[in-house]
């Protein structure tokens, strides 16, 4: 359910006019981008990696605790991807929203970290007996 609210969420900010969305309002991102990409204006790059880590841990956490298969996954992982694929084509749609390759990739990479986190995540509990 959690990881469903965040795809909802990110669909939402994602076709939203740019002075709306969450972004706008979160200039706290503009230091992290400035010490990642060494440029604030990258600020947006540092967005879609982060929602998509959230969403790709949060699915991938949830299929793990049903304990499906490495074929599961990879679906998991490419229908997410495709996803924010989906989202980045229906930008160049929407007032003030542009298509971006650059976008697409942090999307990509915040995927990959968000599965790996869930992994950890699952490492630790099942360690721990949690």
């Amino acid at each position: 359910m959690l990881a469903v609210a965040a795809a909802v969420a990110i669909a939402f900010f994602s076709l939203t006019p740019a002075g709306d969305s969450a972004m706008g309002h979160l200039s706290i991102f503009k230091g992290l981008a400035k010490l990642f990409f060494d440029d604030w204006s990258q600020v947006d790059k540092f967005g879609h990696f982060l929602a998509y880590t959230v969403l790709g841990a949060l699915s991938a956490f949830g299929v793990r605790l049903i304990g499906k298969t490495a074929i599961v996954f990879t679906i998991l992982a490419v229908s997410i991807t495709l996803y924010g694929g989906l989202l980045e084509i229906l930008q160049g749609f929407f007032p003030e929203r542009s298509r971006s390759l650059a976008d697409l990739f942090a999307n990509m990479l915040g995927v990959l970290t968000g599965f790996g986190l869930a992994e950890l995540a699952h490492m630790v509990l099942k360690r721990y007996k949690i």
